[in-house]
C-alpha cells in the first residue's frame, strides 16, 4: 500500500496561450482539449510523462502532483499527514484524497488512475 508512481502533474494557468506554448516547447503535446475561452483544459503527454493544464481566472494558479495509489484513504490517519480532502469519488470517475506537506503544497492521492 502507499504511492506506486507519479500519475500526472496538474498545472493551472492564467495565461493559456503562453503556458501551452511553454509546455509544448519542452516537448509536451496536447492529446485532448476541452472547454472554451476562460476555462480551457487539456491533457498533454511527452514520452511517459503526462499532465493536465487548466485555464483559471481570479485565483493564484496551482500546481499539484497526482500520485497513483491503491487506496486513496490510506494516509488519512497517518502521523504527520495533514489531510485537506478526505477520500472521495471525483467527477472524472476516480477516487482521491488530498494531503498538504509541511511547506503547504497540496498533493493528490488518486485511486483508479488510468
Amino acid at each position: 500500500m502507499g504511492i506506486s508512481r507519479i500519475d500526472h502533474l496538474y498545472a493551472e494557468t492564467t495565461a493559456w496561450e503562453e503556458s501551452a506554448a511553454s509546455w509544448e516547447g519542452v516537448g509536451f503535446a496536447f492529446i485532448e482539449t476541452w472547454g472554451s475561452e476562460g476555462h480551457r483544459t487539456g491533457s498533454l503527454r511527452s514520452g511517459e510523462a503526462e499532465m493536465a493544464l487548466a485555464d483559471v481566472t481570479g485565483s493564484e494558479p496551482a500546481f499539484h502532483v497526482f500520485f497513483a495509489v491503491d487506496d486513496a484513504g490510506f494516509a488519512q490517519e497517518s502521523p504527520g499527514v495533514t489531510t485537506v480532502t478526505p477520500a472521495e469519488k471525483t467527477h472524472w470517475g476516480a477516487r482521491w484524497s488530498r494531503a498538504c506537506d509541511p511547506e503547504g503544497r497540496i498533493h493528490a492521492l488518486e485511486e483508479g488512475a488510468a
